[in-house]
């Protein structure tokens, strides 16, 4: 083979590992661990789907925590088998939780097993051991919990996760939560719904506020009673996988509409930079940190009744009920890619060599 061959070879080898590497997905990256060994994906959880959506609700006891959830893409999106929530892929739940405090005796219920610290004067209560019961449907996962009868907190919790929608553009993922007090004194509550956000191998997620629309951030920050209906996050503003967004003030289309929070955070989950939201039951304080781009660990905390002035007060026989919802929209499709002048040009000079060199190559051979 001439020099011009091993040219021309060389070059076509490179833009073919050029494109193969533009087309090649990213890599997941390595899971983040479990706080404990002991902490297990186990095979009962309970996965509910749409085929745009995949739930998954833990309901082994002793386990990481019952109700404990997470979301994922399924089957039918255009991005499939993706995390929404971490361990949505995997329908693992464990990362994501619910936090019911109670002012009146200073006690956290949390569904989670990981034992995360409180606020100096509060006691943690999983509620793992309470009176429970789970009742799935094909697209919805409801869980209860019965603190007790008697007490100031005899309280009645109940979690409902639902896929709604049939399709790309009107599914969505709905997070109820109820809480009664189905006991004969007032009692004093506050709810947080925490949200590890994940988009497959970003686990540190950008944030963006919607309408009104704000700009992208990757530092932690909170908005005490916001304004914005709702939020989007995503793993690379410039380069996204997929956009998740998460309700907060509306749209009032919903039914249920969603409940406005009275706190709402974006912080550092946990991992890197640490602590985070999931270490602690109900409060925390975001230090303004980075928590977005690799390596770096994101989430979403929604509090209603997030301090003794906002505690939502129970009388006897009363009820109250919180909603967001959760979905995604997909990536558009890559641009067609365009030529300017100065390009076609450059391309055309190069399809000229390539061919002269053939003839060349043609004509030799033929007077060999």
């Amino acid at each position: 083979m001439d020099n011009k061959k091993r040219k021309i070879g060389i070059i076509a080898a490179i833009l073919a590992i050029s494109a193969f590497a533009a087309m090649s997905p990213m890599a997941s990256a390595a899971p983040k661990p479990k706080p404990s060994d002991s902490f297990q994906a186990s095979s009962a959880d309970i996965v509910v789907s749409n085929n745009i959506y995949d739930v998954t609700v833990e309901d082994t006891l002793g386990s990481d925590g019952i109700g404990t959830y997470t979301v994922g893409t399924g089957s039918g999106f255009p991005q499939p088998n993706q995390d929404i929530l971490f361990g949505g892929a995997d329908h693992d739940a464990w990362s994501s939780y619910l936090t019911v405090r109670s002012y009146t005796t200073n006690t956290d219920y949390v569904t989670t097993t990981s034992s995360p610290s409180t606020t100096p004067g509060f006691t943690v209560v999983n509620l793992d051991p309470a009176n429970v019961n789970i009742v799935p449907t094909a697209t919805s996962v409801t869980t209860s919990w019965f603190t007790g009868a008697v007490g100031p907190d005899a309280l009645n919790i109940t979690q409902i996760i639902a896929i709604e929608g049939t399709t790309v553009a009107d599914s969505r993922v709905r997070v109820t939560t109820n809480v009664t007090n189905i006991g004969n004194e007032s009692v004093r509550i506050g709810i947080r719904y925490e949200w590890d956000i994940m988009i497959d191998g970003a686990d540190g997620s950008w944030f963006a506020e919607r309408n009104p629309n704000g700009p992208w951030i990757d530092t932690e920050q909170e908005w005490a009673l916001p304004t914005f209906e709702s939020y989007e996050t995503t793993n690379d503003p410039a380069n996204p996988i997929f956009t998740i967004v998460g309700t907060v003030t509306g749209p009032a289309t919903l039914s249920p509409p969603p409940t406005p929070p009275d706190l709402l955070q974006f912080a550092a989950w946990g991992s890197m930079p640490s602590p985070g939201v999931y270490d602690f039951a109900f409060d925390f304080t975001p230090a303004g940190r980075i928590i977005a781009g690799p390596g770096n660990d994101s989430a979403i905390t929604y509090l209603w009744g997030n301090n003794e002035t906002t505690a939502i007060e129970l009388s006897p026989g009363e009820t109250v009920s919180v909603t967001q919802y959760l979905y995604a929209i997909p990536a558009p499709p890559a641009p067609v890619p365009t030529i300017t002048p100065i390009g076609l040009t450059a391309l055309v000079g190069l399809l000229s060599v390539i061919a002269a060199v053939s003839i060349r190559t043609t004509v030799r051979k033929k007077r060999e």
